[in-house]
């Protein structure tokens, strides 16, 4: 069953599979969308979507500029996908490969 994100706008996709310790997977769509003017008009809004057969999360990102809100919510995507490893007993495996593959902030 094909994934179909619930964002408009969508820019870019990946999908990785979430492996857990008894060998099930679950497949995962993630998708970010164009950043766009926030109804405030006062800050620039990213969002982002994490979709599965069992599991919907949207999640908006916002930032001073268009660059600076898509920035924001690529960093912000991994540290969930690692929340989501930790809470379901898995890992997400990309290409095959373990780990999702997206880039992680660096701590100060």
């Amino acid at each position: 069953m094909a994934l179909v994100s619930k964002l408009s706008d969508v820019i870019a996709t990946r999908e990785i599979e979430l492996v857990l310790k008894d060998g099930a997977k679950e497949t995962y769509l993630v998708s970010i969308a164009r950043p766009e003017l926030a109804e405030t008009r006062d800050s620039y809004v990213c969002a982002h979507e994490f979709l599965s057969e069992t599991f919907e999360k949207i999640i908006n990102i916002h930032g001073v500029d268009p660059f600076q809100a898509l920035e924001l919510s690529i960093k912000s995507i991994a540290p969930y996908l690692e929340y989501l490893e930790r809470k379901r007993g898995g890992i997400f495996h990309f290409s095959g490969e373990p780990g999702h593959c997206f880039p992680k902030s660096k701590q100060v």
